[in-house]
């Protein structure tokens, strides 16, 4: 060490490039990174030089495994590389591609490994939009509506689609819904712009469903409306 450095505790880990695994002082092993003030401070005083942290790094090993079956565990779960390290199981994931089926995982020694399943619970997070939201003026007309809808799975098994499940409108007939087809993806129909003059206003509502592809499924539903009037406007 340096001797510009002020006297105190330091944390001390490597970091290298050359396939070895890196560690956290003392002997912790830092594998996919790792907090460095959870390792064993070492103490320096100012004004001394040399070193006061030694390690002895060993060849690092990687797990590249190729999935031949779904991501989609019959559980409804996301496959993981773990590793026996310690007397237990532990998750080495480092990436995986649902897509091609690939999973990767780093260790640092050569031990019992497999390919587990996560199991994911956690519906996934849908979001809808709509455009236009409003209907005006109110002549009878049938408009173009187009929904925007996003799935999103925080727990990891990733999102499978979405279906739209219904259309419905507090007045009116279903003459007045066209081209919306439920049952399926479908984003794009027409709403007629019309409301009974002695109500308080027309309101179409589409519901959507998004999954995962663990079999989670959450709703999302968006309004287009027809205002009574412009007052206040």
């Amino acid at each position: 060490m340096t001797a510009d450095l002020p006297t105190g505790s330091y944390f001390v880990r490597t970091s290298n490039a050359q396939g070895y695994v890196d560690e956290l002082y003392d002997d912790f092993a830092c594998v996919a990174g790792c907090d460095v003030v959870t390792g064993t401070p070492v103490t320096h005083a100012a004004g001394t030089t040399g070193s006061f942290a030694d390690f002895d790094l060993i060849q690092g090993y990687r797990i590249t495994g190729l999935v031949t079956e779904t991501l989609a565990g019959p559980l409804g779960g996301v496959r993981v590389d773990i590793h026996y390290e310690g007397g237990t199981w532990i998750d080495v994931t480092t990436s995986h591609s649902p897509a091609e089926m690939i999973i990767c995982g780093a260790v640092s020694s050569f031990s019992p490994f497999a390919i587990g399943v996560q199991t994911d619970v956690t519906p996934p997070i849908v979001a809808c939009s709509v455009s236009p939201a409003e209907l005006w003026p109110p002549n009878n007309t049938l408009r173009p509506v187009a929904a925007n809808v996003s799935v999103t799975d925080p727990g990891g098994s990733g999102p499978a689609g979405f279906t739209l499940i219904s259309v419905t409108s507090n007045e009116g007939t279903p003459a007045d819904i066209v081209d919306f087809v439920v049952g399926t993806p479908d984003t794009n129909g027409s709403l007629r712009a019309a409301r009974r003059g002695s109500g308080s206003g027309r309101r179409y509502t589409l519901t959507y469903e998004g999954r995962d592809l663990a079999g989670n499924a959450a709703t999302c539903a968006v309004d287009v409306t027809v205002p009574h009037d412009q007052r206040g406007r």
